[in-house]
């Protein structure tokens, strides 16, 4: 791999073989290897998956792996999922308008540092109203009239703007 020998949709399989290897050659090969990544750069330890893959494992991964619950918040294309985070039809619409050699990179990035880009709509917020109740969920719509937020389970609910106290939004992702 450092010689640049190995083939780039390759080179995870590699990395991975080599982990399983009991030979100290190899393993101090492999720690030399991962030295050399940017600690600064949050993709550095990943950058090998921006290669080769499967889209049909991909989508398993995401409606069945309860380990990265995807669909929990996110559709594809309207199909089974939850309401809480944008559709992922509307992410490959903006990837598709991206070079290709950002691609990769934007999904692998919108994987690892999910909270660095939220989209318009979708951000947490939580409600206290002036009677005292704590509403919280995914801020919907925002009028001068009402606030709509979606609830975990996807239940909207309609907050009157008079009936709030205090809002606050979050900048992360869940």
């Amino acid at each position: 791999i450092r010689a640049g020998r190995v083939p780039l949709d390759t080179r995870l399989d590699v990395l991975a073989a080599a982990a399983r290897r009991d030979s100290a050659n190899v393993q101090q090969a492999l720690a030399e290897y991962q030295s050399q990544r940017d600690p600064s750069d949050p993709l550095a330890g990943f950058r090998e998956t921006l290669y080769g893959g499967s889209a049909s494992a991909g989508r398993r991964t995401f409606l069945e792996n309860r380990q990265v619950s995807c669909s929990r918040c996110h559709k594809i294309g309207g199909e089974e999922g939850g309401d809480v985070g944008p559709d992922l039809a509307a992410a490959v619409a903006r990837w598709k308008q991206m070079a290709a050699g950002e691609r990769r990179e934007y999904l692998l990035a919108s994987l690892l540092t999910p909270s660095k880009q939220i989209a318009e709509g979708y951000q947490s917020a939580v409600v206290v109203t002036v009677e005292g109740k704590v509403i919280s969920g995914v801020g919907r719509e925002e009028t001068s009239e009402e606030v709509v937020l979606v609830d975990p389970q996807g239940k909207r609910i309609r907050v009157a703007a008079d009936d709030i106290d205090e809002m606050q939004k979050s900048t992360t992702s869940a």
